[in-house]
């Protein structure tokens, strides 16, 4: 007979020898896994530097991954400066340093910049007040800076004779010029919007107007008499910014606003071609389904359409990630856009269905498709163009996995170069005879090896004991599938209990984010089973998670069915994962709590109304409630705009369906968060109210949309993230403890 399974700490701790879990280990490393850290490739070799603090100072290494062979290459001591990040210049005879970093929105910051002559070990600070600049960028010949200050205006530093030179006039609380705002950084994913030309003879950038954006409020309650600071924030439906590409000529010092085509609304980011005068900007329409690149002219002060990519809902368009080292067409991150030294232009679009490789004609003419299939490629890590291969990162196999591939221009010849299982990520040496590989799966912590270019094994730089997981006896996620009432395959995964019995049943926790485009199930380590739960898992919970439709990395028209209601499939997929999980021996089907943060608070919401019949207990942490809350940029793109989609956003605001709320809600929200305003959580505790319905709700003063201190907010009275990391966790465990397990005592 099959009987309810009680979790007794005492009877727990007497019978098994492993350790356990605390919320504390869960925070402070304990399950830190391995890498080899911060490296930085050394131009036109097959050597990366990295650095190691020492009682003399920050000591700089060049390891050779042909020869094995590690040589000190500098050291910056302590006594001439301390306690600092720090970028090369390009020709790398130069350090910019950076102190008193604080951290603004996601991407963003400022702080105290230096430069490091390496040779003379001479520091200079970057003008005379070397304090609160931000996008502080060498020019490519490594003899200038140029920088942003807090009047939002460009400023230029000359390394041969020390002037500052300011090079913008206008900015101000609603002019930003070398930096984008709020809403650009968070939602296209760049906060720098100013680029040097090859030459070092021109800046081009992004002026941003944000006049007629409106501002919303954060308060700090800490103070006596609370403090109000106020952001540019352009909600949906409403005015968004007004972007203009302007040119520096730093020789002749001139100016020239450039003019734009009337597709314009959005322009993303801006990119020259590598040792050209060539200037590039990409534009997107408002509803972000009409994708422009155009090549500026420098004698009509116009510009020339060269591509387009559109499409009936939305464009994926990462921002242009330009080479770490000029003349090379490699970067650790990957990138979707490049632009080769003869114009030609490769790139990735999703037109046929799927994400692939295109390679055009400097005109824009179509040369030729190089991948194709059913299958996805998530971005591109290098390419040789000499020897006329690309090098990129796909799930050609699965879906659930990314491997390195080698190919032809001309599409032949295709080549997976890691054949470990699991998900691989690389980094390629300029000369691209080898690369870093770095690796994990489900069972096997990460690891990092070096490659040949043709993906041979050369050694292993680093890998992770996986003895100090198993010491704790954790159980580790199973892949499966489960189906959608039209027979449409899902990828979930399945933690189970540590020293699961499948003769007894456990209440289950469901984790998720959903969103479009987002993937959670991918075999790498900690896919669904971070540290936080395997704290669950040692407490008899099974961990449940999924891709539900609208989710990445099948395809367009998967990922499509988020359009138009982004909480459609997300709720029936999320009741079929229920029926599912109720149909399990082993689960206790009256016990399935849910639990998400951001996007996964809000389907954590939508579940706990319109699919309360299917799960007990949920709880949301900054959830987007109301999409009309939301900023415009990512709302717009996966709901279209307001006007043209009325009933779509109101089905997909949790407050249109509170009256269905039933079960025990824990709401979560940080005060100052700027991304997900706690504005959604206040409005839907209100609705609950109106509606007779029975909440909690728990607020932290003056934390971000990650309970971290909102800097822009508060450094008087700053939360401390890592006490309300623990508080937070600790509250979900007592909640779930509470409302899922039975007859606990």
């Amino acid at each position: 007979m099959r009987y309810k399974y009680l979790t007794i700490a005492l009877i727990y701790s007497t019978l098994f020898a492993q350790s356990k879990i605390s919320l504390e280990s869960v925070l402070d490393g304990t399950f830190r896994t391995e890498s080899i850290g911060r490296y930085d490739w050394k131009n036109s070799s097959d050597s990366y530097y990295f650095s190691e603090r020492s009682d003399e100072g920050l000591e700089f290494y060049e390891y050779n991954l042909a020869s094995n062979d590690t040589l000190k290459a500098f050291t910056v001591k302590k006594d001439i400066i301390s306690n600092f990040s720090y970028s090369f210049s390009p020709d790398q005879t130069k350090l910019l340093l950076k102190k008193n970093s604080v951290k603004l929105w996601r991407h963003s910051s400022y702080g105290s910049y230096y430069v490091y002559d390496i040779s003379s070990e001479s520091l200079t600070p970057v003008t005379s007040d070397p304090d609160s600049l931000r996008n502080v960028k060498f020019s490519p010949d490594s003899n200038k800076l140029a920088f942003v200050r807090n009047d939002n205006n460009l400023y230029l530093f000359d390394l041969t004779n020390e002037l500052e030179e300011q090079l913008t006039f206008d900015g101000s609380e609603d002019i930003l010029n070398g930096h984008f705002g709020w809403v650009y950084e968070e939602e296209f994913g760049t906060y720098d919007s100013y680029k040097w030309s090859p030459n070092s003879d021109y800046i081009a950038f992004i002026r941003e107007d944000q006049t007629y954006v409106k501002e919303y409020a954060l308060v700090d309650y800490e103070a006596q008499y609370p403090v109000v600071k106020y952001i540019r924030y352009p909600k949906t439906g409403e005015d968004n910014p007004i972007v203009s590409i302007s040119i520096l000529d730093l020789k002749n010092k001139e100016y020239r606003s450039v003019n734009l085509p009337d597709t314009a609304y959005y322009i993303p980011d801006i990119i020259w071609q590598t040792n050209s005068s060539n200037l590039y900007f990409a534009t997107l329409n408002r509803k972000q389904n009409d994708w422009n690149l155009y090549k500026y002219d420098f004698d009509t002060n116009g510009a020339d359409l060269i591509l387009n990519d559109s499409n009936d809902s939305w464009i994926d368009r990462d921002p242009f990630i330009a080479p770490g080292e000029i003349g090379t067409r490699n970067t650790k991150r990957g990138f979707s856009f490049a632009i080769m030294d003869d114009g030609e232009i490769i790139w990735i679009s999703e037109k046929d269905g799927f994400s692939h490789i295109y390679r055009n004609r400097p005109d824009g003419r179509p040369i030729n498709q190089v991948t194709r299939g059913d299958w996805e490629v998530n971005n591109i890590s290098a390419i040789d163009y000499r020897n006329e291969t690309i090098y990129f990162s796909a799930k050609k196999e699965t879906e659930t996995e990314n491997h390195l591939y080698s190919i032809k221009f001309n599409g032949s010849r295709l080549k997976r170069l890691t054949k470990e299982k699991g998900s691989h990520s690389s980094s390629f040496s300029p000369t691209l005879n080898y690369f870093i590989n770095s690796y994990s799966s489900f069972t096997v912590p990460p690891k990092t090896l070096i490659r040949e270019d043709n993906g041979k094994i050369v050694r292993i730089l680093r890998e992770t004991d996986r003895s100090k997981f198993d010491a704790y006896n954790l159980t580790y996620p199973q892949l499966i599938n489960i189906f959608t009432d039209d027979g449409t395959r899902l990828n979930a995964l399945i933690t189970y209990p540590h020293n699961f019995d499948p003769m007894k049943q456990y209440p289950v926790i469901l984790y998720n984010y959903g969103g479009p485009g987002s993937q959670l199930v991918i075999n790498r380590w900690g896919a669904g089973s971070h540290t936080l739960h395997q704290y669950f898992a040692s407490r008899d919970f099974i961990i449940f998670s999924f891709d539900n439709r609208g989710t990445g990395g099948r395809g367009k028209a998967f990922k499509d069915l988020a359009y138009g209601d982004y909480g459609k499939y997300l709720v029936k997929d999320h009741i079929e994962a229920a029926k599912y999980l109720q149909g399990l021996t082993y689960v206790d089907g009256d016990n399935i709590g849910i639990w998400g943060w951001s996007g996964g608070g809000y389907l954590t919401n939508m579940c706990m109304t319109l699919a309360s019949d299917y799960f007990k207990a949920g709880i949301s942490i900054a959830p987007n409630v109301e999409p009309l809350l939301y900023d415009t940029i990512w709302t717009e793109r996966y709901m279209g705009l307001v006007e043209e989609n009325p009933e779509g956003y109101k089905n997909a605001s949790v407050l249109t369906h509170v009256d269905k709320a039933k079960g025990h809600l824990l709401q979560i929200h940080g005060n100052a968060d700027d991304n997900v305003h706690h504005q959604h959580s206040i409005k839907l505790a209100k609705a609950y109210a109106e509606h007779g319905k029975d909440m909690e709700m728990f607020i932290y003063s003056n934390a971000n949309h990650g309970m971290s201190n909102n800097n822009f907010l508060s450094e008087d009275y700053p939360a401390d993230g890592w006490k309300n990391r623990y508080h937070l966790y600790k509250k979900m465990a007592d909640f779930f403890t509470e409302h899922l397990v039975t007859d606990n005592f």
